[in-house]
């Protein structure tokens, strides 16, 4: 009876977590990623919400929210931080978890870091949307790195297994422009 009664409690934390999030998530939506984060006297922002219901399903959801509201304020160290301790069971929000790892990494000038956190996410889920953008990020970082024959490989891993995607478009250039360094 005794995990029952702890199942149930946990079952209602989460609905009560989930309500304060669905509030959370409409500022998130609206770009209002300052209040999303830091919430107001009328609702509990993400910080709060990850804090108080930090054993459930929605506090890990809040994470990811949280780490993608530092990512585009612009504070790059909290959004590596929040978003590598998200987990889930979904290869989706995984796999954009990590990518957006590896965006923060970029950002603060450290490519070997992004790359490693692009790979990660290319990984964890293979799909014709996220996977080339992923490389196509993957490949300018090896550019600017000079590695060349990496930065072809990622470009033609595009042309040959995404050629429907928008980024295979004008794929063929990349290829030619890496091919005669």
């Amino acid at each position: 009876i005794g995990s029952f009664l702890w199942n149930s409690s946990k079952t209602s934390k989460n609905q009560e977590a989930q309500t304060n999030l669905f509030i959370a998530e409409q500022y998130f939506e609206k770009n209002q990623f300052k209040l999303a984060l830091e919430g107001n006297e009328e609702f509990q922002g993400l910080l709060q919400i990850i804090d108080e219901y930090s054993n459930t399903e929605t506090a890990q959801l809040a994470t990811y929210y949280a780490g993608i509201c530092y990512l585009r304020t612009g504070d790059f160290q909290n959004a590596i931080q929040m978003l590598d301790t998200y987990e889930s069971n979904d290869p989706i929000l995984l796999q954009l978890a990590n990518m957006n790892i590896g965006s923060a990494f970029s950002e603060i000038q450290q490519p070997k870091e992004a790359i490693e956190y692009y790979k990660k996410a290319i990984k964890i889920n293979s799909d014709d949307l996220i996977t080339p953008k992923i490389l196509m990020k993957c490949g300018t970082l090896y550019e600017l790195e000079e590695d060349f024959e990496q930065a072809a490989e990622c470009y033609k891993t595009i042309h040959s297994e995404y050629p429907e995607s928008a980024e295979a478009e004008n794929i063929e250039k990349y290829i030619q422009r890496v091919s005669f360094k």
